[in-house]
């Protein structure tokens, strides 16, 4: 039987490299040099989907800095926040298709489809993948009041106590919905689901201890978790988190799912699908220079997330295709559970 493990590809190096030989050697054959070397020829948009000041707003003007210098033009950033990533989506698709256009995709767009079959375009199929940038470490905490200080003891009150676990999560198909399904799935348990409209709300009812459970990333509780105002029982995706070492994450735990399939909130840097190969392939170089700077990784990390190691464009649409492969049908049954 399938798991949701094996069905993921990790990003496939060879493949890859020969994909980008044929396309190097079909770009010549077509004179495609001196668009290659036009490109690009004015200043560049970053499309954000978020407001201005969240981590994703703060994370594209660190790229936005390096991947000007390294293309010789400015970047711009216009924030269009709203939807879940869907109003930037949208704006970028009403450009043209030539490179001077980029989104920064953000996660949800490996499930938007599912959550939304009604969707006026294709999150993967309209959209290439250049680059993954970085992704977000993620935690799950438990309230002081819940008297549950590890995963072993939160597991053993799941499983005697069915449906009593106070468990919050921040909106259908979000990261932490999809971690809290697959989770008791493996587990064979049953918890009290409470959902919020994003993660404020449900931070003040973990801190008032009215909920148990929250599953959030490790930047928007790192505070709470310093000032021991809740307590971190499992790192959801892979690699423990270097201020709280002694948490282990949930591969470590038993659940090999978790290192598989990233559940962590991750972005990526996005042109149409229609855009000419040279050019992706010019910025994905671009951006591969970006992501291998030492100075670049270091102001990612300042920000409490974890950049990427550089690949190839192709090898990142891989990525983002083989997660909506294997996410999409989690979250359109909780969609359809609602």
């Amino acid at each position: 039987m399938k798991t949701l493990a094996s069905m993921v590809r990790w990003p496939r190096i060879a493949g890859a490299v020969v994909r980008q030989a044929c396309a190097a050697a079909l770009g010549l054959a077509l004179g495609a040099a001196p668009a290659l070397a036009d490109y690009p020829s004015r200043p560049v948009t970053l499309v954000v989907p978020s407001p201005p000041g969240g981590s994703t707003d703060a994370i594209a003007r660190v790229l936005a800095d390096a991947l000007g210098k390294r293309l010789g033009q400015s970047i711009v950033i216009e924030n269009k926040g709203g939807g879940g990533g869907i109003v930037g989506s949208s704006y970028v698709l009403d450009k043209p298709a030539d490179g001077h256009t980029l989104l920064l995709a953000i996660s949800s767009k490996t499930v938007a489809r599912a959550l939304q079959p009604a969707l006026a375009y294709d999150p993967i199929r309209d959209f290439t993948a250049v680059a993954l940038v970085s992704r977000v470490p993620t935690v799950m905490v438990t309230s002081v009041a819940a008297g549950l200080p590890d995963f072993a003891r939160l597991k053993a009150y799941i499983a005697a106590n069915p449906g009593k676990t106070a468990w919050a999560v921040p909106g259908i198909g979000t990261a932490p919905h999809l971690t809290e399904h697959v989770l008791m799935q493996a587990l064979g348990g049953k918890v009290n689901e409470i959902q919020y409209r994003g993660s404020a709300p449900m931070h003040v009812d973990l801190l008032a201890g009215r909920v148990d459970v929250v599953v959030d990333s490790y930047t928007a509780l790192r505070q709470h978790i310093d000032d021991r105002k809740v307590v971190p029982v499992a790192v959801i995706g892979r690699g423990r988190i270097e201020a709280m070492s002694a948490v282990p994450t949930l591969g470590e735990l038993g659940y090999r799912t978790f290192e598989e399939v990233l559940f962590d909130g991750w972005n990526a840097i996005d042109v149409r699908a229609s855009t000419p190969p040279e050019v992706v392939a010019r910025l994905s170089q671009a951006l591969q220079d970006v992501l291998a700077d030492r100075a670049f990784r270091e102001r990612v990390v300042q920000l409490g997330l974890v950049p990427f190691a550089p690949m190839p464009a192709s090898q990142a649409q891989d990525f983002v295709q083989d997660v909506s492969r294997v996410l999409s049908p989690v979250a359109a049954s909780l969609a359809a559970a609602q």
